[in-house]
């Protein structure tokens, strides 16, 4: 009933001016992550998406989460569309989602069937509001995103080299049998977000043997589309031992733990086996083992210790903490400077937002305009001690987002450490601007070296010598979210190359002779340690609405965070040059 209802009440008419109007309708529905979230919200996805052009998903987060919601949209539009799905992906993945992250998560979607991808936002301008509303704002704000055409790059050549092969097996989702149990009240004890969590009700007991059924699918290496009861029994024919369902023939039919068939669909089962045909349970189907898939990997055959000098340190920030005051904001900061410090350049002052009236230790400050915001230069002869600095914001504007930049380095007054479980380092503060010219210790972290909120990249130099050509090298010891790499100069008619790795391999593959060599590397910051949230109690978390920059736990939490998620450390995700390279010969299987 609220699938008929749904769809005669809102989505015919908008399919049927669609059509009229030449136009495509595309969209996705709440709940779709799996049946028990679609019952209360639409009731089955697999009846809605046969009224869209092209169905749709919204997979927010920055990790690969259940596999059955685009293999949904990709069963629909297979069997009833032309074969497009759409996918809306990314949203809330956090400013400290990286090329890693992005590659991973496309792949996935991916090899789940998607065919047009649209990532979630890009912010025109990066306000103070902004900065806080689903990050992250890609690729035009990520610190990577010189880097983000390679990693499309890369994906599509991984999706063309191993396309998704049509699949033979179809799947009978539970849908009525999850219906005749559920009760209203379940849907106050389920996540209102993406259902993550959900009651362990007699419905939700169904629903989750299923969920476990369709990752066994996976891990199994089955290929397979889904249905419900519903559309199997209403549209479904047998030809020769094949189940016909729209576009699409399958040689074998699984049926879910808890499925309901009526007698139209029992008898389709029944056709199917007396023409030989292969029906049974996913249970049966992920008895058989997986066969393993040759991986070719690079042979290891030496290691080289790497020693990165550092010549030009990086323009710095330093991210100021404001609060309202008078009808204005006012931040103070702290500074230390070395005897032997001769500060270069000027300070700048970059707001978010469009600052007017802005006064650094009593001292009018001008401002200019910029595209992201407005920049304001203060010479070092003000800055003492302790500074402050007053300004205002438009109406409107609760918490703005101010930095300093320059030349200098930021320090903690206290250790930082590792934040269990996570890699992320924190410390308590308080967090205070030095000069110094003391040269950067490149075997350390920039963290802890005066670095936590950089955005510009860490450029560094190194020298090796390989006695015997190779084709490749792994740099190890690396913490930031891409690298780009120069070899000999990039060059290449010498011999040499410029290009961009990332995680998990931060592998150059390239084939390089015996001899000196030169390397130069951009190491690029995560755009967390500049944008934030610094104070969430779990650091860079890995979806991020904007209730993790209020600091009051919401739907995108975990279900054990605090009620108040914010503390008074700092979180900041690990910046490091490669401490070693391996070095490879031939491939080898």
């Amino acid at each position: 009933m609220v699938t008929d209802l749904i769809c005669k009440g809102f989505f015919d008419p908008y399919r049927d001016w669609c059509e009229r109007a030449g136009k495509l309708f595309v969209g996705h529905v709440k709940g779709e992550e799996h049946p028990l979230f679609q019952i209360p919200m639409v009731g089955s996805c697999q009846r809605v998406y046969r009224h869209l052009s092209i169905p749709g998903i919204d997979a927010l987060e920055r990790y690969p989460s259940n596999h059955f919601f685009p293999r949904q949209a990709f069963s629909v539009a297979s069997q009833f569309g032309d074969g497009r799905s759409l996918v809306e992906c990314c949203g809330g993945a956090g400013w400290g989602a990286s090329p890693e992250d992005l590659e991973r998560y496309l792949l996935w979607l991916g090899r789940n069937g998607m065919t047009d991808f649209v990532l979630h936002l890009s912010q025109y301008r990066l306000d103070s509001a902004a900065i806080r509303d689903w990050p992250p704002s890609q690729p035009l704000h990520m610190n990577w995103r010189e880097a983000y055409p390679e990693v499309l790059k890369r994906v599509r050549r991984n999706l063309l080299e191993n396309p998704l092969q049509q699949p033979d097996t179809l799947v009978i989702a539970p849908y009525r049998g999850i219906m005749a149990e559920y009760e209203p009240e379940d849907l106050l004890h389920t996540n209102i977000h993406n259902a993550c969590t959900y009651p362990s009700s007699a419905a939700g007991i169904i629903n989750r043997r299923f969920m476990e059924q369709i990752q066994q699918l996976h891990e199994s290496g089955v290929g397979y589309h889904l249905t419900d009861e519903r559309t199997f029994e209403e549209s479904a024919s047998t030809a020769d031992g094949r189940t016909i369902l729209g576009n699409c023939s399958y040689g074998k039919v699984l049926t879910a733990d808890g499925a309901l068939l009526n007698s139209r669909g029992l008898a389709i089962i029944e056709d199917v086996k007396t023409a030989g045909g292969q029906a049974g349970t996913i249970i049966e189907a992920v008895a058989k083992p997986l066969l393993e898939t040759p991986v070719v990997v690079l042979a290891e055959r030496d290691s080289v210790a790497l020693t990165w000098k550092i010549d030009q340190p990086p323009e710095n920030a330093f991210l100021l903490e404001c609060r309202a005051d008078n009808g204005g904001f006012i931040g103070e900061f702290r500074c230390f400077m070395d005897d032997r410090a001769e500060p270069q350049g000027q300070l700048r002052i970059l707001f978010a937002d469009d600052a007017s009236g802005v006064v650094v230790n009593g001292c009018e400050v001008a401002i200019q305009r910029s595209e992201e915001g407005s920049v304001g230069f203060v010479p070092w002869s003000l800055i003492v001690d302790r500074n402050m600095v007053y300004f205002h914001c438009p109406a409107g504007v609760e918490r703005p987002f101010v930095w300093i930049t320059g030349d200098l380095r930021v320090e903690s007054q206290t250790p930082f450490k590792p934040l269990p479980g996570a890699s992320v380092l924190r410390t308590k503060g308080p967090m205070v601007l030095c000069v110094k010219r003391d040269p950067i210790d490149s075997r350390g972290g920039m963290i802890e070296a005066g670095y936590p909120f950089l955005r510009a990249p860490l450029v560094a130099e190194t020298s090796m010598v390989l006695t015997s050509g190779i084709v490749g090298l792994r740099f190890c010891g690396v913490s930031s979210d891409a690298a780009k790499v120069t070899l000999d100069g990039g060059d290449s008619a010498s011999g040499g190359w410029v290009g961009w790795i990332w995680g998990p391999d931060w592998t150059v593959t390239h084939a390089i002779p015996a001899g000196a060599h030169q390397l130069k590397i951009e190491l690029i910051p995560s755009t967390y340690n500049f944008f934030g949230p610094h104070h969430y109690y779990g650091g860079d978390w890995h979806v991020l609405s904007p209730g993790q920059y209020d600091g009051i736990k919401n739907f995108a939490d975990p279900v054990d965070a605090p009620a108040t998620t914010h503390v008074d450390a700092w979180h900041f995700k690990p910046l490091e040059l490669p401490s070693h390279a391996q070095v490879f010969s031939e491939p080898e299987k």
